[in-house]
């Protein structure tokens, strides 16, 4: 299931992206590779996918996968509050 998934990902296909990042979260496809998710979700951020930005910085928030980087997690909340996600907002209210 993942194998076209990764192929999209190399494309640069950023919905691809999230949906691999959801089954190394799971561990659906393969054992659970959390840098792996946050990888991903990083790469969907750039490419343009708002809701990854926050997810991506949640998890830089609480060192899921990666050490946490106070900084860089209120720049990713900062830039989504300023694209008006709503989320990103609540989350960076909680910063």
């Amino acid at each position: 299931a993942a194998e076209p998934l990764e192929a999209l990902v190399e494309r640069g296909d950023a919905d691809a992206c999230c949906q691999l990042a959801e089954l190394y979260r799971s561990g659906a496809w393969q054992k659970r590779d959390l840098l792996r998710v946050q990888t991903l979700l990083s790469r969907a951020a750039e490419l343009g996918r708002a809701q990854a930005r926050v997810h991506a910085a949640v998890q830089l928030r609480d060192g899921v996968g990666v050490p946490a980087d106070p900084p860089a997690v209120f720049q990713l909340l900062e830039r989504c509050a300023r694209d008006g996600l709503v989320d990103g907002m609540y989350e960076l209210a909680l910063c």
